[in-house]
């Protein structure tokens, strides 16, 4: 109970009504929709709006940056400050009957009205809002978002920090203000699709605890299917639950397919107007990620009511997670708890798997909508290697179904966590805090990422350092004096030795080059200290930048891998070789097959004296054993690791010589010692099938191909001395993209003086 004079929190939701349970799979309302900006609180409902005012195309689901930038008005040098406007969208559809209106990822401010009645109100529920809602034909549908800036003294209210949570306790209870949730302009708007669900029958309930769900209507009958499975040793187990919206229905049947034969089992009454089954499954062929096999999904079919159902895929597997402090209890719902120790990590289908992955949060909803626009946000995870996405447990991020059963085909797993990436990276530390084990998460420090020339020039707020919008696309943490540009600085200043203001000042375009190495550098070694840790886990900050400019991602915002993909990729793939020491200190080479198969291969060793020339080299054929780590000692080889000895390792498939791995074991401080690489890069092939063989007379660190119209299949590579490598160049775009251009670009290195221009 509240004491005297104290003041309630705000805002203070409000008890939401039951309402009618839906019976049908939700359709996006699509559309033209508009949108438009007015002054704070110029007006309280859309009833006073003008329809003839300024209102302009608007994508949805979408920001309200992603609206602007649609109708010119984003200034990427001086973006509009988001607390100054109210935001209205509005859409026009067809439709009669009643009807259930779901809003997602919508922020605490945001208000709905349907033909001028309003339905939903400040204080709703951040993750979903449901409102019953009756069609009349010709129907308008308006959304406010409301500017923060009027509320922040609008009434009694108690002190909160800036991120919008309640303050720790203070010596009074007096009020002294409220300090509104500063929202970037991309985590405001419609971000999540903007639903309408049939409603069913009255007295009708849903089944809780589903985890796949499908629907199928006719005329006359609506019926509505979950299926969830667990895998118990050799045993999997599916139940299939059904909704049918008539009470007349007394059984059914439905089928598993996807094994040696189908597996079918029978529907029986499991309450009102509902069936459930379950049927087991010897043997079946296990769900792995990507990684470490296939993604393996059963069809489940069912016949009910004389219609027969597709009711999704499924797989069978089993995943536990490390155990967490209890005050994380339920930090990772749906996964079982872990019976064994921390230090064991992450474990499917009782084998560790070495997860790395990165955080989705509210910035990305817009590029996970539904399941294909989620499918291509995941295939740049998938490529570079990455098995898991981190999914943020603020309750306005809330992926769609889509979202999940991208993963499901993809191989990726998903883990629902905190709310920051810290905060993930704290929880899994405090798990193993308790057992005194050795690293359990490797993360990165969120540096600002440089983006290829191409898209500073298309999108970014400038190309150069010395612009004074240069700063404007520059990530800056609430509260804190620097950004990610003046992390990346420091790292710069202590790894290569530089002075970067007088780096960016005198030479800005080598600036921009160790910049984007710099970002490759501490992903590999955040990769390769995730590799040996007992845990194996890797969390990185982000997947893709949200906008224009040197983002954390990486990937930038126009879908092109940054110099971080790349070396994440060379280290996170399903085969992996990465330098280590022994007791004594001395290099060992770790060989890691994650794959369910034995591979035959043929490692190739070298060591380079003073980046200069090889010294020594040795060839090896070896077999790996599916889901094992063999290691390689230097000494045992004679390939001695003396002062300034540089070791490169290239691990190929025995058979077709697909390269699968590599690793460079550089001595510390050696980077800013090293002689002028000396690259030679000769461009091959024909208008449609173009290579480029690239070359150097010394060590070269870092290699990086940059082209004006294609895009190298493998990039920011290191390169022994005398060795030449050739790298397919693909279209940078859809397939035609680059019919007819020739590629013309300059390939470069850290210890390569000036560009080496080609075509």
């Amino acid at each position: 109970m509240n004491q005297p004079g104290a003041a309630a929190p705000f805002p203070v939701p409000r008890a939401a009504p039951a309402l009618p349970q839906p019976a049908g799979e939700p359709a996006p309302l699509c559309g033209p929709w508009r949108w438009l900006q007015t002054l704070p609180g110029a007006a309280d409902s859309p009833a006073v709006l003008d329809d003839t005012a300024g209102w302009l195309p608007a994508p949805v689901p979408g920001s309200v940056a992603t609206a602007m930038r649609a109708a010119g008005r984003w200034d990427e040098g001086a973006p509009s400050p988001l607390h100054r406007h109210d935001y209205w969208y509005r859409l026009r559809f067809a439709g009669h009957g009643r009807r259930l209106l779901r809003l997602r990822g919508l922020d605490g401010a945001a208000e709905a009205w349907i033909n001028g009645r309003l339905v939903i109100g400040a204080g709703h529920a951040p993750d979903i809002c449901d409102a019953e809602i009756e069609l009349c034909g010709a129907n308008t549908l308006d959304l406010c978002f409301r500017a923060p800036r009027p509320r922040m003294h609008a009434g009694r209210a108690a002190l909160v920090w800036r991120g919008g949570t309640p303050a720790p306790s203070m010596p009074s209870t007096q009020v002294i203000g409220y300090v509104a949730r500063a929202l970037p302009l991309y985590a405001v708007g419609p971000r999540q699709p903007v639903e309408l669900l049939a409603l069913a029958p009255p007295g009708d309930a849903l089944c809780a605890g589903t985890a796949i769900a499908a629907v199928a209507t006719s005329n006359t009958i609506a019926i509505t299917t979950s299926i969830a499975t667990t895998l118990d040793g050799d045993t999997g187990s599916l139940t299939l639950t059904v909704r049918v919206s008539a009470d007349v229905v007394a059984q059914g049947r439905f089928e598993v397919i996807g094994g040696a034969r189908p597996v079918s089992g029978q529907l029986t009454p499991a309450g009102p107007g509902a069936l459930a089954g379950t049927v087991r499954v010897s043997n079946p062929q296990p769900w792995w990620p990507h990684t470490h096999g296939e993604a393996f999904l059963y069809r489940v079919r069912a016949h009910v009511a004389g219609q027969t159902v597709e009711c999704g895929l499924a797989g069978f597997r089993a995943v536990t997670f490390p155990k967490v402090a209890p005050r994380h209890a339920g930090w990772c719902d749906h996964v079982a708890p872990s019976r064994a120790r921390p230090a064991q990590g992450v474990r499917v289908n009782g084998v560790p798997v070495f997860c790395r992955g990165v955080l989705l949060d509210v910035q990305d909803l817009p590029q996970v909508a539904d399941m294909q626009a989620a499918g291509r946000w995941l295939a740049h995870a998938r490529d570079a290697g990455l098995n898991l996405v981190v999914v943020d447990d603020d309750p306005a991020c809330r992926p769609g179904e889509g979202f999940y059963r991208a993963c499901d085909a993809l191989g990726m797993l998903v883990w629902r966590a905190p709310a920051a990436l810290a905060d993930v990276a704290s929880t899994v530390a405090s798990a193993a805090a308790s057992t005194a084990s050795p690293t359990v998460a490797s993360t990165l420090a969120p540096i600002a990422a440089v983006p290829c020339p191409r898209t500073l020039a298309e999108a970014g707020p400038a190309t150069s350092p010395r612009d004074p919008r240069w700063k404007a696309g520059i990530p800056r943490q609430a509260g804190h004096a620097w950004d990610a540009e003046d992390l990346r600085d420091r790292y710069l200043r202590a790894r290569y030795g530089v002075d970067p203001p007088q780096l960016r000042r005198e030479a800005p375009q080598r600036y921009l080059m160790l910049s984007r190495a710099l970002a490759a550098d501490m992903l590999a070694d955040a990769a390769a200290a995730a590799v040996r840790s007992a845990a194996r886990l890797l969390l990185l900050p982000r997947l893709r930048d949200p906008l224009p400019g040197c983002g954390t991602g990486l990937v930038d915002a126009c879908g092109r891998p940054k110099s971080g993909w790349h070396a994440v990729r060379q280290h996170c793939g399903p085969v992996q070789a990465v330098f280590v020491t022994d007791a004594a200190g001395m290099p060992v080479l770790a060989l890691r097959n994650e794959t369910g198969s034995a591979l035959a291969v043929v490692l190739d060793l070298c060591s380079v004296g003073n980046g200069q020339a090889v010294t020594a080299r040795r060839a090896l054929r070896l077999s790996l054993r599916g889901r094992s780590v063999r290691r390689v000692a230097m000494v045992a080889l004679a390939l001695p690791a003396a002062a300034g000895t540089i070791l490169l390792a290239t691990l190929a498939d025995a058979a077709s010589g697909e390269r699968l791995a590599e690793a460079t074991w550089l001595p510390p401080g050696s980077v800013p010692t090293l002689p002028a690489a000396g690259l030679h890069a000769v461009l091959r092939g024909g208008p449609q099938a173009w290579s480029l063989e690239v070359s150097a007379t010394c060590f070269a660190h870092r290699v990086h191909i940059d082209d004006r119209a294609w895009r190298a299949a493998h990039d920011w590579f290191d390169l022994a001395p005398g060795a030449t490598r050739h790298i397919r160049l693909m279209h940078d775009g859809p397939a035609r993209a680059g019919a007819g251009l020739m590629p013309i670009g300059e390939v470069q290195a850290m210890n390569q003086p000036s560009p080496v221009r080609y075509g």
